[in-house]
C-alpha cells in the first residue's frame, strides 16, 4: 500500500489529530509521499488501529520486494 492509498482510507486531519501534530505537517507528508523516519512507526500504528493495512515496509521505497 502506498502513502496516498493510506490517506485515501484514513483522512489527513484524523491522522494529524491521532498523532497530535499540525495538520499542515501531515499534508506535507501526503503531498511528498514520504513520512519522516521518526514518525513512521507511530503512523503505521495509527493506520492499523483504524483498519488501514499498511506496514513499515510499505513506507520505505529502497527495500526490494
Amino acid at each position: 500500500m502506498t502513502i496516498s492509498e493510506a490517506f485515501a482510507q484514513f483522512d489527513t486531519l484524523r491522522v494529524a489529530n491521532a498523532l497530535n501534530i499540525e495538520y499542515r505537517l501531515v499534508c506535507n507528508w501526503r503531498d511528498a509521499q514520504a513520512i519522516p523516519a521518526f514518525w513512521r512507526t507511530r503512523f503505521v500504528n495509527v493506520m492499523n488501529k483504524n483498519n488501514v493495512a499498511i506496514t513499515l515496509k510499505d513506507l520505505v521505497g529502497w527495500i526490494q520486494k
